[in-house]
């Protein structure tokens, strides 16, 4: 829509804003699309993991939360729950 000086109508503004919800709303799609996936291949991860030994498995004693850490030497193991921080020191693995 070009600049012509005046304003744009009502219709015009309407037409602009559709046009952006649509897109919000495609864009909305792609990424539940991509985080369904991201799911699927980190449950794969998590279950390999965990099949070899691999895995540690902890529940934080202050909201429930399971946390599961690679034992990967590179991969630093949490000092605090990922949802409330609490701390999780002499935590025992589940």
């Amino acid at each position: 829509m070009a600049r012509e000086g005046k304003k744009p109508t009502v219709k015009q503004m309407q037409g602009l804003i559709d046009a952006q919800t649509q897109t919000i709303e495609e864009q909305n799609q792609m990424l539940r699309i991509c985080f369904h996936e991201i799911d699927k291949l980190n449950m794969v991860v998590i279950r390999m993991l965990d099949a070899h030994g691999m895995l540690k498995k902890e529940k934080c004693p202050a909201c429930d939360f399971h946390i599961n850490t690679p034992l990967l030497e590179d991969i630093e193991h949490p000092t605090q729950c990922p949802a409330c921080q609490a701390d999780l020191a002499g935590v025992e693995e589940e």
